[in-house]
Formats: C-alpha cells, sequence, structure tokens
C-alpha cells in the first residue's frame, strides 16, 4: 500500500491543555492562601502570647511588637504577590499559545485523494491488480449544497492498510470513482480553512462518523457499490453522530 503524506497526525488538544493549566492554577492560589492564613495565625498567637507576658518574665517593647507585625505584613505581601506571578506568567503563555495561528496550506483539488490515490480505478474498470485478483466496485460521495470543506475518511473493517482519504468541497458535483471491494466504515472532518493533513481545519475543526457500514462487492456479474449523500436526504444511507479528533 502506498501513502501520499508522510506526515503524521499528531493533533493537539490546545483547548484542553491550557483550561487544565488555568485550573492547575486556581488550585495553587487556593492551597498557597490556606498556608499563607496559617501562618499569619501563627504570628497573630504569638504576638499575643508575648503582648501578655508579664514585667517580671521579660517584657516585650514595642519595637519587637513592631518586628513581629512587619514580618506579619511582609509575609502576606510576598506570598501574594509570588502567586500572583506565577499566574501572571503562566496564563501569558497560554495566551501566546492560543493565539498562535496555524499555516494555512493550498485547498486540494475537488475529489482529490489525499491516502489511497493508488488503489483506484475510473468508470467501468472493475478488475485490477497485475493477475486481475484485485476487484473494485463503484462509489460517488454528493457533497452538501454549502461552502464548506470536507475530508472524508473510509476505512476498511477487515483490512487496516486500507483506507481512503478524500477531500471533497460543498456545492461541487458529484465525486465518482472505483475503490476496493470491502466493507467500510466512514467518518469525515469539515471546517472552513484547510491548514494542512496534520491540523486539517484548525480549531473549527469537526468530526462526525456514520454508525452504518458499507459494503463493496461483486455478485457474479453484478458489481455492487455505494452512493453516499453528506447531508440529510429522506430514506438516506447516511446517519452520522458528532465524535472527538481522537475517534476520527
Amino acid at each position: 500500500m502506498k501513502y501520499d503524506y508522510e506526515e503524521q497526525d499528531n493533533k493537539y488538544p490546545l483547548l484542553g491543555w491550557i483550561l487544565l493549566l488555568v485550573l492547575m492554577m486556581l488550585i495553587f492560589l487556593i492551597y498557597s492562601n490556606i498556608k499563607l492564613t496559617n501562618k499569619v495565625n501563627i504570628l497573630d498567637q504569638q504576638l499575643a502570647s508575648l503582648t501578655q507576658t508579664s514585667p517580671t518574665t521579660g517584657s516585650v517593647t514595642k519595637d519587637d511588637v513592631s518586628t513581629i507585625r512587619e514580618q506579619i505584613r511582609n509575609s502576606s505581601t510576598t506570598s501574594i504577590s509570588n502567586s500572583e506571578g506565577t499566574l501572571d506568567a503562566n496564563l501569558h503563555d497560554s495566551d501566546e499559545n492560543n493565539s498562535q495561528e496555524f499555516t494555512k496550506h493550498p485547498t486540494p483539488p475537488h475529489g482529490y485523494f489525499l491516502w489511497g490515490k493508488n488503489e483506484v480505478t475510473y468508470q467501468d474498470e472493475y478488475v485490477g491488480g497485475f493477475n486481475g485478483d484485485e476487484l473494485y466496485a463503484p462509489l460517488e460521495i454528493k457533497p452538501p449544497y454549502d461552502d464548506l470543506l470536507y475530508l472524508v475518511k473510509f476505512k476498511s473493517i477487515w483490512n487496516p492498510d486500507i483506507e481512503y482519504q478524500i477531500f471533497v468541497k460543498g456545492g461541487r458535483s458529484p465525486i465518482e470513482v472505483n475503490i476496493l471491494c470491502g466493507t467500510y466504515s466512514l467518518s469525515y472532518a469539515t471546517g472552513s480553512t484547510w491548514y494542512g493533513k496534520n491540523d486539517l481545519f484548525g480549531h473549527e475543526t469537526r468530526y462526525y462518523k456514520s454508525d452504518e457500514s458499507f459494503r463493496f462487492y461483486h455478485d457474479g456479474r453484478d458489481v455492487c457499490g455505494q452512493s453516499i449523500t453528506l447531508y440529510t436526504v429522506p430514506n438516506g444511507n447516511l446517519s452520522v453522530e458528532e465524535i472527538s479528533s481522537d475517534e476520527f
């Protein structure tokens, strides 16, 4: 099996990491506040104990009281400043990461195979391979009537080495091609701007998967394929649900 792209499908859920970072910072601030409160209470208790000491056991001067009060103020200011500084720095880093733009890539042509183009035939060519041992069946993809972009993925249920990824543009004519016979799952990603095979459509990428499987086969002289409509039609054969990027 030959592949078109050598890029790895590494996708980073950036927004999830940012939310996790903010949550950790909030937990850190709460913990620091608890520790600070305990420290202030201890210093207050020491101050109260010293101010109640009798003259015969060693009285406390005004300078001693001032020193203790200054320690309390310095402790409070330092702890709060350090916590705020750490939070500001991390939020600044998060904002920088969030603001990083994806690199826009040239949009592939309508009907272009990002994966699996060496395993297709066209028109009435339903038999292939050197020995005529590869059987093909027709696939038709009807795009929605919109201006979005779609990456449609057909993946063999029985052979993980067989996969097709087809680029589809909304509002265009149907795509007609023959793919290897077999049973396939169907999923697709959609968005408006193409950022390449790794990032797909950036933050706006939405993923969908059909709960049906699609069979392509030969029955004697009959060749049986599938016509897929990427929008809801009465009595249609495509029912989808939204999925995560990891499930795509």
